[in-house]
């Protein structure tokens, strides 16, 4: 947890949350740690949890059975998908472009530099 970043701390466990569903790390109806031990896990406040996991109920991403905890809704990760798709269109993707506008990069100039990325990684 980054407590002194601008991002709420119960939204910073949602993105734990999702990286772990599209890391494939957690799967429709698997079971999470209740909103206690969490907190523990964390050293958050469960009202902190709570509040993170009502976020991810909402969206779709976990759901609560009564009596029994959290579990992983199915096709969680096609929602985990979408949703860090919208962020990366909303958030970061107008960001990077700024930066390639303001350092004078070309599109095509881009392109080099993703091939080149490409070819360093296949020979690793």
């Amino acid at each position: 947890m980054e407590f002194h970043a601008p991002k709420p701390i119960f939204l910073q466990i949602c993105d734990i949350v999702i990286d772990r569903i599209l890391r494939k790390e957690l799967h429709d109806g698997d079971r999470i740690p209740s909103v206690r031990d969490m907190g523990e896990n964390l050293a958050l406040n469960p009202n902190t949890v709570q509040r993170a996991y009502a976020e991810l109920q909402n969206k779709g991403i976990i759901e609560q059975q009564r009596g029994i905890g959290y579990f992983i809704k199915i096709d969680s990760k096609e929602i985990a998908l979408k949703i860090r798709k919208e962020e990366f269109i909303q958030i970061q993707l107008p960001l990077f472009i700024h930066q390639m506008e303001t350092l004078e990069i070309s599109w095509e100039e881009l392109k080099e530099i993703q091939h080149q990325l490409i070819s360093l990684k296949e020979s690793t």
